[in-house]
């Protein structure tokens, strides 16, 4: 489900907000130059340094920098309008909880194609993975040991896209998993997910399809067992109907 991308995945773009300054150099520092010279404040407007300097802000992984990189590629301003390649670094920005990014976000998503989409968002959950420090994939590793609500949180975040970088599939993926062990509130998500892709809005039947077979497998390699084992050795409880299918002998 990864794509790749250059090391530099926001290569030819520029970047925008009003930051606080924070050193000259640093991430926030550039992305607050950026800005006067986007607003042409304390120096004349000069869209192409503003560019320069937000792009080089969201490279260091600066919220604002990714935030007003996305606006300016949205709106084309003093640079070419280009949507999809606006997305990245709003997708970015939105995960690590700008207010802005999120509903830039919304934004440029209604105007991508379904199919486009789920292509970009794949590709913001690999740049996610390659910089965060790990973080995700200690999530992960909590999640498929069977630990519930971090199967929840997984699909809740990337649904959302806050907190982790938005991606209808990820979510689908995480739900039906966590809905598979028992968590009503994570199939209404599932649900919703579906049934909006039917209309066309979020998934693209091949996405639903891959994220079915990968959360099947999923479950027999590692969730399904895991759940069994807990029930049986440490008394914890799952629904009736999971723990009855586990020793069904429906899984290998």
């Amino acid at each position: 489900m990864d794509l790749s991308f250059s090391s530099n995945p926001y290569a030819g773009g520029p970047t925008f907000i009003a930051p606080r300054v924070s050193g000259a150099t640093s991430k926030r520092g550039l992305a607050d130059k950026g800005w006067h010279y986007l607003k042409g404040i304390g120096t004349p407007q000069n869209f192409s340094k503003a560019a320069d300097l937000l792009n080089k802000s969201a490279l260091q992984g600066d919220p604002i920098g990714e935030y007003n990189l996305a606006h300016i590629l949205f709106l084309g301003l003093g640079t070419q309008k280009n949507i999809e390649r606006a997305h990245l670094p709003a997708s970015m920005a939105a995960a690590r909880g700008n207010i802005d990014a999120i509903s830039l976000l919304s934004r440029i998503e209604r105007k991508l194609e379904t199919a486009d989409l789920g292509k970009l968002q794949q590709k913001a959950v690999t740049n996610w993975k390659n910089t965060d420090g790990g973080k995700l994939k200690k999530k992960i590793t909590a999640a498929i040991s069977s630990d519930l609500l971090t199967m929840r949180q997984l699909a809740l975040e990337h649904f959302r896209g806050v907190g982790l970088t938005r991606s209808y599939q990820e979510a689908y993926f995480w739900a039906n998993l966590a809905a598979a062990a028992g968590d009503h509130f994570t199939r209404n998500l599932r649900d919703r997910i579906i049934n909006n892709g039917s209309k066309g809005g979020l998934l693209i039947a091949t996405r639903i399809t891959a994220a079915q077979a990968a959360s099947l497998q999923m479950w027999e390699q590692t969730i399904g067992p895991a759940i069994g084992r807990q029930s049986i050795s440490k008394g914890v409880s799952v629904p009736a109907s999971v723990y009855n299918f586990l020793r069904s002998g429906n899984r290998e």
